[in-house]
């Protein structure tokens, strides 16, 4: 490029995309600097672990890290609207939530294909076997209630190809591994398959626990299974009722996503429900 060439360039007037961007980082380097003075602290009102060894294994600059971390002044603020701007423009649920469709969110482990599943699954059976066999030493009869997983029970919901095939005999194995090994199970899947899920979800849309409705089937079935095995005669009777108006119920996943509290900005709408008691 000639010198002339080169001024020309330079003597060009900025765009005013160009203004706004510059406009924006000014910005943004000016609040990271309010944030670092308001969260400022003497050194001598710091919790830290003191000496050299603490220094060295770098617990003293980590403790240094979390207590400045939760000292800036519009923390939580900031991360909701980081968080907010995140599911509007890219519906995305970050690292430990995969979002599905109609806006029903599943944990991440779900899908997750870890090397040694199966040596980890057996090794959890032979577990219970042996907590089985000690307590029915102690007159204590074990019942095994397996819980389905919620992308299991809703395969069309999750995104972007509902619940995967590797993961589809991990229930039955469990199931049959828990025979082999004599201890007795409850099916949770089957009873929870069979109930009309689209008009009473079992589990909450935002949560990784059951709904109130699933929880009602899930007891149902174990207290089948307990008086087959002889225990609860089942004389007694149970009634359900609400004792408070609807409400909502940001679940445990939006709290992962980071915005259980970010009323009225943009997020995954909450579950609703009325709070129950059963005598």
């Amino acid at each position: 490029m000639s010198r002339h060439q080169e001024i020309a360039y330079r003597d060009e007037p900025y765009s005013l995309r160009d203004r706004i961007l510059a406009a924006v980082l000014v910005l943004v380097m000016l609040a990271g600097a309010w944030q670092a003075v308001r969260a400022w602290t003497p050194w001598s009102e710091l919790e830290l672990p003191k000496g050299w060894t603490a220094f060295r294994e770098g617990r003293t600059t980590l403790a240094i890290e979390k207590q400045m971390d939760q000292r800036l002044p519009a923390r939580d603020g900031i991360i909701a609207v980081a968080n907010s701007l995140r599911w509007l423009l890219l519906r995305g649920g970050g690292t430990d939530v995969v979002v599905g469709r109609k806006e029903w969110l599943f944990l991440s482990e779900e899908f997750r294909a870890d090397p040694g599943s199966a040596s980890a699954m057996q090794a959890r059976l032979d577990l219970l076997r042996d907590a089985s066999r000690a307590l029915q030493e102690q007159g204590v009869q074990l019942l095994v209630a397996l819980v389905p997983d919620k992308a299991r029970l809703y395969p069309s919901l999750p995104l972007p190809a509902g619940y995967p095939d590797y993961a589809q005999p991990r229930y039955r194995r469990a199931l049959d591994g828990l025979q082999e090994r004599g201890v007795e199970s409850v099916d949770l899947f089957t009873p929870m398959a069979q109930t009309p899920s689209p008009d009473i979800p079992l589990y909450y849309r935002t949560d990784t626990h059951w709904s109130q409705a699933g929880a009602r089937v899930a007891a149902t079935a174990v207290a089948a299974r307990v008086r087959e095995l002889g225990g609860c005669p089942g004389d007694k009777a149970y009634a359900t009722r609400d004792i408070g108006p609807e409400a909502e119920r940001p679940g445990d996943l939006l709290r992962m996503m980071g915005l259980a509290d970010s009323r009225g900005l943009p997020r995954p709408t909450p579950d609703r429900e009325a709070p129950q008691v059963t005598e």
